[in-house]
């Protein structure tokens, strides 16, 4: 709330129009627009909200009240003594990095001599610092392009994952340091909460996976299940087969009915491909295709053992309920509306990314493609 004879800063409108150009069309998130273009997160936030519910983001809500003599004398004593006890804190705490920053803006107009000598820290130390610094803004740079390059997707761990892949030996602590001075913030995933409609089971099997999702070999452990996307002209469900050994998405489906067609079209052609063991285990939940007594027998046919997770609990069923979070979150919000076509080819593309280029701490930094490769 703002205080009485508070004043603030006026921004033109290129700027409040730069922020909702930033959110709605690169999708990036208001704390990394606020960062990047050095705006107090509250003012982007309001500017977002305003153009949402109005079409506006300049919209006004008033004029602050004007100041009278008395007080303003009384802002501007305030103003001073928070300075000076702000200034002996900093010196009192030793804070080297934000005496640089004083001097750095001051040195235009006084001599480098006197600004060290009266933050009472050595020249040497801070040409030491701005070596340093410079060596932090290529890495930055390097960040941020692949930042940018994601859409967001990527957090500090997987930028640093890509930079020691690319020969770049850096701690994961110090991407996190520098993202964070950078205002760059990964996509927090919102939590979903899941609904699905159960009809009367022809077939339950038990949950033989107990969700011990490692896997020692290839084609030996799988989850399966369906999801929604909306789009501008209908649905589209997408039903995926997860391999657990490398979590490498092996068969998929996209189609535009939840149907039994769809499941089983999608198995036999698993099937076909070979990639599987007789004996291992495909574990869903308890959707009516996969319950259905046609479902159970052509998994039988072929030495498959059916598992299920327990009525309502989705997290049985975690891994695949794991991407289904990633993709709703890095192809759906950033995407917003689109046509089922144009979704069609997203969702494929975002698979292909997944498979190929998402890189997992769980395998050994590597995507699932190049992993199983690898091993074998």
């Amino acid at each position: 709330m703002a205080k009485k004879g508070q004043k603030f800063k006026k921004y033109p409108s290129e700027i409040k129009y730069q922020v909702v150009k930033l959110f709605i069309e690169e999708n990036l998130p208001k704390k990394t627009i606020a960062s990047l273009l050095g705006i107090p997160p509250d003012r982007v936030r309001l500017w977002i909200k305003n153009y949402l519910l109005y079409g506006d983001a300049e919209r006004k809500r008033g004029k602050p009240k004007k100041e009278s003599f008395e007080e303003e004398m009384e802002r501007l004593r305030a103003e001073n003594a928070y300075l000076k006890l702000l200034m002996e804190k900093i010196l009192e705490e030793g804070n080297s990095k934000k005496k640089i920053e004083v001097i750095n803006e001051l040195k235009e107009r006084f001599s480098l001599e006197l600004l060290c000598k009266i933050s009472g820290i050595s020249k040497s130390t801070y040409y030491r610092a701005m070596k340093r610094k410079d060596k932090d803004e290529k890495l930055k740079e390097e960040i941020k392009d692949i930042y940018f390059k994601y859409k967001g997707i990527y957090g500090y761990r997987r930028i640093t994952m890509v930079l020691n892949r690319k020969g770049r030996k850096i701690n994961h602590k110090k991407v996190y340091r520098l993202m964070k001075e950078m205002g760059l913030y990964a996509r927090i995933r919102k939590k979903n909460h899941i609904r699905k409609l159960t009809l009367d089971a022809q077939y339950i099997a038990d949950n033989k996976l107990k969700r011990n999702f490692k896997s020692k070999r290839p084609f030996e452990k799988f989850v399966s299940d369906i999801t929604q996307i909306k789009t501008i002209d209908g649905k589209l469900y997408l039903i995926i087969i997860q391999d657990l050994y490398n979590n490498e998405i092996i068969e998929y489906s996209i189609g535009e009915n939840n149907n039994l067609e769809l499941v089983n079209n999608t198995i036999k052609r698993w099937l076909k491909s070979g990639k599987y063991r007789k004996g291992g285990i495909l574990h869903t939940d308890r959707g009516f295709q996969y319950t259905h007594v046609l479902t159970a027998k052509i998994l039988k046919e072929k030495g498959i053992i059916q598992s299920m997770s327990r009525k309502g609990v989705p997290q049985d069923n975690g891994p695949a309920e794991s991407f289904f979070s990633h993709l709703k979150e890095e192809v759906v919000r950033i995407n917003g509306e689109k046509t089922k076509e144009e979704y069609k080819k997203l969702i494929e593309e975002y698979i292909r990314f997944y498979n190929e280029e998402r890189y997992q701490a769980r395998l050994k930094n590597m995507a699932p493609v190049e992993y199983r490769n690898h091993v074998v």
